[in-house]
């Protein structure tokens, strides 16, 4: 063979290869089949604090001597007497703490009611202020951590046949609400229906201190907040900001304006059967309230009706 054509041959082959080398380097390699893309987690947000409620004292002293009871919590307090003499309960003063305006009850007993009888006629009204002999009484606290007050009575001399429990229900900490229920005991040998029952009357509260140059008065006429099933109504101050609240959670209960006077009610008829069977009545619920008509729309939806006592509950804490 020519040398001169080997090394051209050779020089042709080189150069082939060569190329063929600089093709591979320029050609990317073919992509990956795409495959599913990792979850990005993302943590949930924090939810916004609460900061209106705060605390978590709450509490019923007793005194067994004098028959008296103080229930509350940091800003609101109820004293309550049983008075042998008369055999009447009542309501002797309700103390405001932090703001919160006074409170002011013009309730001469501390419930008025009727029964139907299995015959089917109305008796009554029944009232708190006599003729009523003290049993036990109970402290519980239920699934708010508040406290629970339960004052059993039994009737004597025009009540005698009759036995009632009264409840009264604060929250924990700052929460300005009290709650009052009342449920009626039948022992006779038929069933029994409560009906017409008024838990207390309440009046607009007045301010500590009313601005210059302005001149207390409740509104002329009051609106009704009613929401979500509630039967709530409230009154306000607006030349001094302050307002009041009354409601019952559910759909048993009313609330009444006579005169200036919220009444909190139920008109029933609630049935109690035979031989201890009872007649349970949702709790009334009242507030005061600093502030313009939004705040006390406020206060409202935040109580938490899903942890007020049920009947359960309140079973559950008899002697």
């Amino acid at each position: 063979m020519n040398l001169r054509f080997a090394i051209t041959a050779c020089s042709l082959a080189t150069a082939v290869c060569a190329a063929h080398a600089q093709d591979n380097k320029d050609t990317k390699p073919a992509p990956k089949p795409a495959g599913p893309h990792p979850v990005q987690r993302v943590m949930p947000k924090e939810p916004v604090k609460d900061k209106s409620f705060r605390g978590s004292e709450a509490h019923v002293y007793f005194k067994e001597k004098e028959l008296t009871w103080k229930i509350g919590n940091d800003v609101i307090e109820r004293d309550i007497q049983f008075d042998k003499d008369s055999g009447s309960l009542r309501t002797i003063a309700i103390k405001t703490m932090g703001g919160v305006p006074k409170i002011n009850s013009v309730s001469t007993t501390e419930g008025e009611f009727s029964v139907i009888g299995s015959d089917g006629q109305k008796r009554g009204p029944y009232r708190l202020d006599k003729d009523w002999a003290y049993i036990w009484q109970s402290v519980a606290t239920p699934p708010h951590a508040g406290r629970l007050l339960t004052i059993h009575l039994q009737g004597v001399r025009s009540n005698a046949g009759l036995e009632v429990e009264v409840l009264y229900e604060v929250y924990p900490g700052n929460r300005p609400y009290l709650a009052k229920s009342i449920t009626l005991i039948n022992r006779a040998e038929a069933p029994v229906s409560l009906t017409d029952l008024v838990y207390d009357r309440w009046i607009l509260p007045k301010p500590d201190h009313v601005a210059k140059g302005v001149k207390t008065v409740a509104a002329g006429k009051p609106e009704d907040f009613s929401a979500s099933g509630d039967f709530s109504l409230g009154i306000e101050d607006k030349a001094n900001r302050i307002g009041f609240r009354a409601f019952i959670p559910g759909k048993q209960g009313e609330i009444a304006y006579q005169d200036g006077t919220i009444v909190p009610k139920v008109v029933g008829p609630i049935q109690a059967e035979k031989r201890g069977g009872r007649a349970f009545t949702p709790f009334a619920v009242i507030f005061a309230y600093t502030g313009s008509q939004d705040r006390g729309n406020e206060l409202y939806q935040k109580y938490d009706s899903s942890k007020v006592p049920t009947e359960k509950y309140i079973k559950s804490t008899q002697p």
